[in-house]
C-alpha cells in the first residue's frame, strides 16, 4: 500500500487524502470482487456484472451468487417495472372515465342546443303569425 501511495503522490503531486477510507473498505466484498476482476481481466468482471444483473431481475433484496445485495439503481428499476403495470391500468381506467364523461357532456350539450333551437323556431313562428294577424287587422 505504501508503494501505491508513493506512486500516487509522484504522479499527482499531492497527498492521498482517503487512506482512512481505504482502511475501512479494503475488507469489503465489493472491493474484493473488484480486485479479482482486475487480476483476472476485464472479461471476468463483465461476466460478474452480467450474472448479477440477471439475479437482480428476479426479486429485490435477493442476494446474487456473489452474496452482494442489489444496488439502489437496480432496486429502483425493479420497483418501477413492478408498479408500471398497475399504474398503467389505473391510468387507462381514468382515461376511459374521462372519455365517457366528455361524451356524456357533449351529448347533453347537443340536446340542450336542439331544445333551444326548437324554442327559438316556435318563437319565430309565433311572431310571424302575430305579424300576419296584425296585417290582416290593418287591411280590414
Amino acid at each position: 500500500i505504501s508503494d501505491a501511495i508513493q506512486v500516487f503522490e509522484e504522479v499527482l503531486k499531492r497527498k492521498f487524502n482517503y487512506i482512512h477510507c481505504w482502511y475501512i473498505l479494503c475488507g469489503e466484498r465489493k472491493w474484493e470482487d473488484k480486485l479479482k476482476g482486475v487480476e483476472e481481466g476485464r472479461r471476468t468482471s463483465k461476466m460478474l456484472a452480467d450474472t448479477s444483473a440477471t439475479a437482480h431481475d428476479s426479486e429485490p433484496g435477493v442476494l446474487d451468487s456473489s452474496g452482494r445485495p442489489i444496488g439502489c439503481d437496480s432496486a429502483k428499476k425493479w420497483r418501477s417495472m413492478e408498479g408500471s403495470s398497475s399504474s398503467s391500468s389505473a391510468c387507462l381506467e381514468v382515461l376511459q372515465r374521462m372519455t365517457m364523461n366528455r361524451d356524456a357532456v357533449h351529448q347533453e350539450r347537443s340536446t340542450n342546443i336542439e331544445t333551444l333551437l326548437d324554442v327559438e323556431a316556435k318563437k319565430l313562428a309565433a311572431k310571424f303569425e302575430n305579424n300576419q294577424l296584425q296585417r290582416e287587422a290593418i287591411e280590414v
